[in-house]
């Protein structure tokens, strides 16, 4: 048994194989094996390989039809060897010689299930840029060997800055899940709620090409893609809510209200689409919170104006919404805060809503408006209407207390 199997998924990466996998070869630990995944290649990543397989004996090589990275790092989980196993992607490099060596003895002495060190974002040149992630606190900068508790790991991002007890994944059935984008931050959250401690050391091991990859925005560029990448948003919060890891929950919410918030985004019907379908019409009882947060989604991003605040039951406005992150204008477009402060003035107004808590029927545009969904033929308008009474008018006029909280 070798001490470390590093995964690498190959999907047309030539020109940056030879310094990803001398970056490795460049460390000071030396028992270890590359599993390179080579998913369907079309350029000549596979010769390439085979020449470096030449140079550095301890490379395994497996070819299979192009099914994604994520895949592509389960055949290698399902052919490793070592005690732990650790991740590299083709365009990416190893940062510290001796990062590995330090993370496996740590690991090993211990018998420590994962092992954190830290990640640098780099330019195609292998020069280091920094890394934002530590400055917005998404996840922990180590500065010294210790242990912490899964929570105190911040965003499930990064699984590469990261080893695994092979034995742990194989015994768990850890797998990285079928999805086209976004499977890493759930794999890396199926392992987080099954264990109570985390080791760190103060290396950086990872070193991610940011250039070379871009932004989450060029990766989701077809409908199945921002169909996958909307769900690892679902399943990655719900993993995380359900094994009580609350703090990176809210805060994996906050990410997907600041993805849905680009403009690209904000303006992309067939997304909104999607994010309807996964986050409103699945929702069940699990989801109580995360359905009172995209509260926000119901009322800005569908297209929405007036008709969609009586369209919902506004219960959920009262609660979480208005003591999240989105309406501190963090990430929220100004534009569109404006818009929805002048909603919900709007609705709270009492040239709307009288004492009784009823709509003034003076206000004919609101009452039309009101009518014309009720009588509508389409499910989608008439089913959420049919849980609206009162109390979600009573609902509305007690924004008031929550408006003077925040503007």
């Amino acid at each position: 048994m070798v001490k470390v199997s590093v995964i690498m998924p190959v999907y047309n990466g030539a020109k940056y194989l030879e310094n990803s996998i001398g970056s490795l070869y460049n460390q000071t630990l030396s028992d270890i094996e590359l599993i390179c995944v080579n998913d369907g290649s079309t350029d000549n990543s596979l010769e390439i390989l085979e020449q470096l397989k030449d140079k550095y004996q301890s490379i395994k090589i497996i070819s299979q039809e192009n099914k994604g990275s994520g895949s592509a790092r389960d055949t290698g989980i399902e052919n490793a060897t070592g005690e732990y196993i650790a991740f590299l992607d083709a365009d990416d490099i190893y940062m510290d010689k001796d990062a590995l060596e330090v993370m496996y003895e740590y690991g090993h002495t211990n018998n420590a299930i994962m092992v954190s060190s830290n990640l640098e974002r780099i330019r195609p040149d292998g020069r280091g840029i920094g890394n934002f992630n530590y400055k917005e606190n998404n996840y922990t900068y180590f500065s010294k060997q210790e242990t912490i508790s899964p929570s105190e790991y911040g965003i499930p991002w990064a699984f590469y800055k990261n080893i695994f007890k092979r034995s742990f994944i194989v015994d768990n059935k850890i797998l990285f899940p079928d999805l086209l984008r976004g499977q890493d931050p759930v794999f890396l959250s199926e392992i987080l709620i099954r264990i109570d401690k985390i080791y760190t050391v103060d290396r950086t091991l990872y070193g991610y090409n940011y250039t070379t990859n871009g932004g989450s925005n060029s990766k989701v560029d077809t409908y199945q893609k921002k169909y996958d990448f909307m769900k690892h948003y679902h399943n990655t919060i719900k993993l995380l809510e359900e094994n009580q890891l609350y703090d990176q929950s809210e805060a994996y919410k906050d990410q997907l209200l600041k993805y849905i918030s680009i403009k690209h985004n904000f303006d992309d019907k067939q997304l909104i689409s999607i994010i309807h379908e996964i986050f409103m019409d699945e929702c069940d009882y699990e989801f109580e919170t995360l359905e009172n947060e995209l509260a926000y989604l119901r009322l800005e991003l569908i297209n929405t104006d007036i008709p969609v605040l009586l369209k919902y039951n506004l219960e959920v406005v009262k609660n979480d919404l208005f003591e999240t992150s989105i309406t501190t204008n963090r990430f929220i477009d100004n534009r569109v805060l404006t818009k929805y402060t002048q909603l919900c003035q709007l609705l709270t107004s009492d040239d709307i809503i009288d004492s009784n808590l009823t709509i003034k029927p003076k206000n004919m545009n609101l009452t039309q408006l009101k009518t014309s969904m009720e009588n509508s033929t389409s499910w989608r308008t008439t089913a959420p209407l049919s849980k609206l009474n009162n109390a979600t008018i009573k609902v509305l006029k007690n924004i008031k207390h929550w408006l003077v909280k925040i503007w």
